[in-house]
């Protein structure tokens, strides 16, 4: 008898680096640069590292995935490295937010990354279920980390 459940039969894991190109594969040995080619790929259970090192971003990166359950999606910085993702280049707005996780994505869990200088928040948080572990949020326009009340607009 098969049972087939909602766990993912083979988790995929990238890697995301400051020499990485969107047009890579997404692996260890050709990561992507961009967080946003990752979290658009990512399904329940897959694993996103990020390498150390600074990375400057101008735009918003909006997570509408979800993980599950017994099967989260994780971004984490990579083994004792530590990546910065840097925001300074992004216009002050109270629209612009470094991470802005939407209603319909729950089930994330971050680990490890620094997030610098956002137009507004950090992150902004309207789905459920996140763990937001070891990051590090400074130098943002308005509140580093903001848990919103599960709104489906950006605001």
């Amino acid at each position: 008898m098969l049972v087939l459940g909602a766990f993912p039969l083979h988790a995929a894991t990238y890697y995301i680096a400051t020499n990485g190109s969107d047009a890579n594969p997404g692996t260890l040995a050709a990561p992507f640069y961009n967080v946003t080619k990752a979290t658009a790929l990512a399904a329940p259970g897959d694993t996103i590292f990020m390498r150390g090192g600074t990375f400057a971003y101008t735009n918003i990166i909006r997570i509408t995935n979800s993980g599950t359950a017994g099967a989260p999606i994780k971004l984490w910085a990579y083994t004792n490295e530590a990546p910065l993702l840097d925001f300074s280049g992004m216009a002050d707005d109270p629209a612009n937010r470094a991470f802005l996780i939407y209603s319909n994505a729950n089930w994330w869990h971050f680990k490890g990354l620094e997030i610098y200088r956002a137009g507004d928040n950090g992150m902004k948080i309207e789905g459920s279920h996140h763990i937001i572990e070891q990051c590090t949020f400074h130098h943002c326009r308005d509140s580093g980390l903001q848990i919103g009340f599960a709104d489906s607009t950006e605001d």
